[in-house]
């Protein structure tokens, strides 16, 4: 079954029906974000871990160019 094909199933479902597919679409959608959201924490952690065992020094922003 094309791409096509399956569209044109779809619209002829119920509008419950087409709600239930269009929110499974978008968790799916969404499962990278979450990812992304996660590794952006976990780096952040890591960065303040860092500042806060002084392995790495802090540059105030004044100071930076």
């Amino acid at each position: 079954m094309t791409l096509t094909e399956v569209i044109e199933e779809i619209v002829t479902y119920s509008d419950t029906k087409q709600i239930k597919i269009r929110k499974t679409i978008q968790e799916t959608l969404r499962r990278p974000d979450r990812e992304i959201e996660q590794a952006w924490a976990n780096e952040a952690e890591r960065r303040l871990d860092e500042v806060e065992n002084g392995e790495i020094e802090t540059i105030p922003g004044e100071r930076k160019s």
